[in-house]
């Protein structure tokens, strides 16, 4: 089994082939500016700062692993009826809002509705 996160990672060959792409490109840029300032010319600066960019923004991005967006989360619905006290809790269903009618109560003649919607983090189990 691999552990978690690993699939972000990128790989040691992409990781050298990186850092080698970005040598050269740090070079072309140095030498684009060393063109810029012997020359007299702005453009030759301006690309060469581009490409010099461009390079710390791939070294900012492309080596280090994606982060997750969301933790995983279970929304709950809990369902209560007022006449004779019942409450149960399910999962949420697409459409579920709050005191939405749900039908009759299981225990009584009473009408069950959605008393409240919340999440819980899943938890992430300990291998020792």
């Amino acid at each position: 089994m691999s552990s978690e996160g690993s699939e972000n990672k990128p790989s040691k060959l992409a990781r050298i082939i990186a850092i080698i792409l970005g040598v050269a490109m740090a070079a072309g840029a140095a030498y684009l500016m060393y063109l810029g300032i012997t020359l007299n010319n702005f453009l030759y600066i301006i690309m060469g700062f581009l490409l010099f960019s461009f390079v710390t923004t791939l070294f900012n991005v492309g080596v280090r692993p994606i982060p997750p967006l969301m933790k995983p989360v279970n929304t709950m619905t809990v369902i209560k009826c007022d006449k004779c006290g019942f409450s149960e809790i399910r999962e949420f269903r697409k459409g579920d809002y709050i005191f939405k009618e749900i039908g009759k109560c299981k225990d009584c003649d009473g009408i069950a509705y959605i008393k409240s919607i919340y999440t819980i983090e899943e938890q992430k189990s300990k291998s020792f």
